[in-house]
Parts: C-alpha cells; sequence; structure tokens
C-alpha cells in the first residue's frame, strides 16, 4: 500500500492490486465493462488482430468524445508493439478513414524515431563495415601487383583483371605466393592458363 504521513501522522492509505495482464484472456478485457481498459487487450493472453480491432471499434463509439483519441493512440501504440506498425496504421485507415492520431500521438512518433535512428545506425555500422573490407581488399590488391611488377615487370591487361576478380579471402595467400612461385604458378592461382597453351 502507499501511505501518506503528515506531521507524523498516518493520513491515508491506497492499496494497489497487480493485474498480470499476460495472464489475462482478451474476454476479461472485453468483459470488463470499462472502455479506458481496452488499449490493455494487446497484452493479454490469446489477443489478436481481429479482437484488436474489436476493441478499437469500441473505443470510437463507446469512448466519451474526448477520451476517443487519447485511448485509441493507446490501444495503437500497443498494437504496433506487439503486431507491427502496418496493422495498426491499417486499422486506423479504415477505422478513423486517417492515421492522423496514431501518428500524432506523442509517444508513438518517439518510439518510431528510435527505431529510425537504430535501423539508421545499423545501416552506417554495415556500411563501415563493408568499407573497411573493400578498403583492405584494395590495399592487398595494389600489394600484390607491386609484388608481382617488382619480379616480372609490368603487369598484363589479364593479369590485371584476374587480380581486381581474385577473391578477398585470397589476397593475402596470392601476395605471399607473389614473392616465391614462378610466373606461371601465380597465372594458375590466379585461374588463368599458362601462355603456351594459349598458343
Amino acid at each position: 500500500p502507499y501511505k501518506m504521513t503528515i506531521d507524523g501522522r498516518l493520513r491515508a492509505i491506497w492499496e494497489f492490486d497487480n493485474i498480470e495482464l499476460y495472464r489475462l484472456t482478451p474476454d476479461a478485457i472485453m468483459k470488463a465493462g470499462t472502455v479506458g481498459l481496452l488499449p490493455l487487450l494487446p497484452f493479454t493472453r490469446g489477443a489478436n488482430p481481429g479482437l484488436i480491432e474489436t476493441a478499437m471499434q469500441r473505443v470510437k463509439d463507446e469512448a466519451p468524445a474526448e477520451q476517443v483519441r487519447p485511448l485509441a493512440g493507446l490501444l495503437g501504440l500497443f498494437t504496433s508493439r506487439f503486431y507491427g506498425e502496418a496493422l495498426a496504421l491499417d486499422m486506423f485507415r479504415r477505422l478513423f478513414m486517417s492515421t492522423e492520431i496514431l501518428q500524432e500521438f506523442p509517444l508513438f512518433r518517439s518510439m518510431m524515431a528510435e527505431a529510425e535512428a537504430r535501423g539508421e545506425a545499423r545501416g552506417e555500422a554495415r556500411g563501415e563495415a563493408r568499407g573497411e573490407a573493400k578498403g583492405e581488399a584494395e590495399g592487398e590488391r595494389n600489394l600484390l601487383r607491386r609484388i608481382l611488377e617488382r619480379r616480372f615487370g609490368a603487369l598484363s591487361e589479364e593479369i590485371q583483371q584476374a587480380i581486381n576478380a581474385a577473391d578477398p579471402d585470397a589476397l593475402t595467400d596470392l601476395a605471399l605466393a607473389a614473392g616465391t612461385e614462378s610466373l606461371e604458378q601465380l597465372r594458375a592461382r590466379l585461374g588463368l592458363s599458362s601462355p603456351q597453351s594459349q598458343g
């Protein structure tokens, strides 16, 4: 219980019951007779999009006019949390002919902004990783070219193209082999036939 004490004397006590929504069935919320409980329906065990749409219709039809927007916004927010944004927006389009209520709901906007920021951060991280890997591979290709040019002179267009097409994972081994193997062996590693077999 919550107790209020003023000047050392107990003035009021409020007792609360915890309701574990995930243990309730949707029926318990729907039959409670209190339209203000309907936004909690997505948390219940056995809730589904059809029941949630029925609850939203009841909010629209039964809630006092000043409560329709906040209650519908809450129900839409929790629906998007459990069933995805697309379902919630579709429900608003069908029942309210607009997604304005949900999109103007501050908590929904905040959640969507946060999800967008997370998506951008993941995209940036993936882009950076791809960029780093591409940069490393290009550095290894350049190293391989320099080693080959030092040993064998100017490289043919065929070898240049084979180096550009080489698997990035194989570049380190190719660079190591380039210091000791013959040109024919290196051509074979690059998937090229020997010049004699072409003539």
